[in-house]
């Protein structure tokens, strides 16, 4: 529960403020590790600590709109030195400011951040005592270097539009990728669209095709997806499968519309590159919604899914979500566009549940009773699909079975159902699924858990808070919805020419 209960605290309240109130205080204490954030965020570990905030506290409001907001990364021996080169070492800063690009600001930290702590957590590790005895080796990791896809491009001549606020996101060209009759209009060039998909084992052409892998809010492929079971394990299942994972340019913080173009787009373009001609889809949290938005919307892409399955969707919003925003808009004046497209009652959610909010393609619908991110899930749950098979992973094990909203992408009943889900046309069922065996990794890795590691969840934090914090600039309003939306009739108000 460590890495949800750390980004909870993340979205509420890190960043710079172009007024700064007294600071806000939030910690989080666990064995070795410390979590405190308020007007300024600090991350420590063993002595190092990543800090993210203002430079200068008293920056006015005036000079803040001039005065680029700063970032710094500072890491501080525990110990007393006792040697020359210990002494020397001091202390180590680096700045940049928000002019600085999303990719380099995370490069430049989590480069020298993850080197300085992997010896503290792996001393952690150690001290956790082994709760079972390793039978078999888990499955190796192929070595083999990723690749991204190369499709050839059709260009329209319509002037594309775009509505994101990220200083970071792809930016349209004069001339948007043509789309099937009756989809919407891409806004965004054939060669932005395709320039996000990630091979990280190569195509090649398993039997069972290519599954299609999309991350959530604050994440990457790679980083969600990439030293989990779908990477790891699924690949040698049954018939064999190709994974492809999608990294959103602005990491799924700017507008989610946008987002859904790359999701749309490539649905067809991998299908082409499958040996099934179709691809399975498999989301987490925000994911879910821009795929569903993309089947929404680009109705050809339908049939090029063979299946769907959703890992703690948020379909109707979260509840939690203006809370996330609060700690921003005090300190920041705004939030991240696709938070706000997030939360309950916004104009994006209620566009994509116009028609019904029902599922388009075969859909299996999982959540966790103990999801601490997307709310509410204990009645009246927001992962709920209609006409999907909708099971939480305590149906599948037991209610007191631990996951939350991020443990989702790891856990082993929520990776045997996909699976089941995989294997039977998208809808996973309980009747075949054997809680003796596939409620651990135990038969499949020797392990029981072998992928929630706290080096993992540590990471991740720090990734995510680097991400939320370096987004720039927050807003006050959701993005406009597209015309194509109010065309559909999926809104008569809130779009762009409305």
């Amino acid at each position: 529960m460590m890495r949800s209960a750390i980004a909870l605290g993340l979205f509420a309240v890190a960043g710079a403020a172009p007024i700064v109130p007294e600071p806000r205080a939030l910690s989080l204490s666990l064995p070795g590790i410390t979590i405190d954030a308020g007007n300024i965020l600090s991350i420590g570990v063993g002595g190092v600590t990543v800090t993210l905030g203002k430079a200068d506290a008293t920056t006015t409001a005036t000079t803040a709109a001039t005065t680029p907001t700063t970032t710094s990364v500072t890491t501080t021996p525990t110990a007393t030195p006792t040697t020359a080169t210990e002494a020397d070492a001091g202390t180590d800063t680096e700045t940049w400011d928000s002019t600085s690009s999303l990719s380099s600001v995370i490069d430049s930290v989590t480069s020298s951040w993850i080197e300085s702590v992997t010896p503290t957590i792996a001393s952690l590790e150690a001290q956790t005592p082994a709760t079972d005895t390793p039978t078999t080796t888990a499955t190796p990791t192929s070595t083999k270097t990723p690749t991204t896809t190369a499709t050839p491009t059709t260009e329209s001549t319509t002037t594309a539009t775009t509505t994101t606020s990220s200083s970071t996101a792809a930016t349209a060209t004069s001339t948007g990728c043509a789309s099937a009759s009756g989809d919407a209009p891409y806004s965004l060039s054939c060669s932005d669209l395709e320039s996000v998909i990630t091979f990280p084992n190569g195509n090649q052409g398993k039997a069972g095709g290519i599954v299609f892998l999309v991350h959530g809010t604050g994440s990457t492929g790679e980083e969600t997806w990439g030293s989990g079971p779908y990477y790891t394990i699924l690949p040698d299942l049954g018939d064999g499968y190709d994974i492809a994972w999608f990294t959103s340019p602005t990491r799924s913080l700017g507008d989610a519309q946008e987002t859904a173009e790359y999701i749309a787009y490539n649905i067809k373009a991998l299908a082409a590159q499958s040996t099934t001609g179709q691809v399975f889809l498999i989301g987490h949290s925000q994911g879910n919604i821009n795929i569903q938005w993309a089947l929404e919307f680009w109705p050809s892409t339908r049939d090029y899914v063979s299946g769907f399955v959703s890992l703690a969707g948020d379909f109707h919003g979260t509840a939690e979500g203006p809370l996330l925003c609060v700690g921003q808009d005090l300190l920041e004046g705004g939030c991240e566009p696709g938070v706000l497209q997030q939360n309950v009652g916004s104009h994006y959610l209620a566009a994509l549940n116009a028609q019904g909010g029902s599922a388009l393609v075969s859909t299996t619908s999982l959540y966790t009773l103990y999801d601490d991110i997307v709310q509410p899930e204990l009645t009246d749950p927001t992962s709920q699909l209609s006409g999907s098979s909708f099971l939480s992973v305590q149906d599948a094990c037991t209610d007191a079975f631990l996951a939350d909203h991020f443990t989702m992408t790891v856990t082993a009943p929520a990776f045997y159902l996909t699976y089941d889900a995989l294997t039977h046309g998208g809808q996973a069922s309980l009747s075949r699924f054997d809680a003796s065996t596939q409620c651990t990794f135990l038969v499949a890795t020797g392990q029981t858990d072998p992928f929630s590691t706290v080096a993992g969840v540590i990471e991740q934090a720090a990734l995510d808070a680097i991400a939320v914090a370096a987004y720039a600039p927050k807003v006050t309003a959701e993005p406009k919805l597209m015309d194509y939306v109010c065309d559909a009739g999926a809104a008569s108000s809130y779009c762009e020419s409305s």
